[in-house]
């Protein structure tokens, strides 16, 4: 293929779709155990209410709820996956080779998230004062503040050091239907 303009923007639409092809294969989990909340800087300072108020049969007086502010702030951070396509694969039409790379970059995009965050679940347990919540206690931790008004309530978490809870194990491994397929350590 000869190296313009033209050729490279069909060249690259081409790559679209296969990276799109690798990005809608897998299934991801972070918006259904998150709340996501896109962010339009390099840190975003998020407020929040502490605890929310729940309805209670109306007998007698009102009772009004006090709600308890809190905020945090996240740096975002940024991440890349680059790879180079040859100029001579590009000539002599042999990028096709790197079809099931590009895929795997749209796999990978997709997964991400949840690799990011599931490695995090998986270090609050292993390493349980390495992440800690917005009151400086570890993640999962029956002392949250989690009752009225800061007091001590039904513990938060029902996952133990162990890794495992009510439920089993809390984080999934990914399927080995991944377009390039590694084995995968947890170590």
């Amino acid at each position: 293929m000869e190296i313009s303009a033209a050729n490279l923007t069909s060249l690259f639409t081409g790559f679209d779709v296969v990276f799109q092809r690798g990005f809608e294969k897998p299934p991801s989990y972070y918006e259904q155990i998150t709340s996501v909340v896109r962010s339009a800087s390099r840190q975003t300072t998020y407020p929040w209410l502490g605890r929310t108020t729940t309805f209670r049969e109306w007998l007698g007086d009102r009772v009004i709820q006090a709600l308890e502010t809190h905020e945090y702030t996240i740096v975002n951070r940024n991440f890349e996956d680059t790879v180079a396509i040859d100029r001579n694969d590009i000539e002599d039409d042999t990028y096709g080779a790197y079809e099931p790379i590009i895929e795997q970059l749209g796999w990978d995009t997709k997964v991400h998230p949840d690799m990011l965050l599931f490695a995090m679940i998986k270090d609050a347990v292993v390493n349980p004062t390495d992440v800690v919540g917005f009151d400086g206690v570890p993640f999962f931790s029956a002392t949250h503040p989690v009752g009225p008004m800061g007091q001590a309530g039904t513990p938060a978490s029902n996952i133990n050091s162990s890794g495992t809870g009510a439920y089993g194990l809390y984080w999934p491994r990914p399927r080995d239907a991944r377009p390039l397929s590694p084995s995968w350590s947890w170590n």
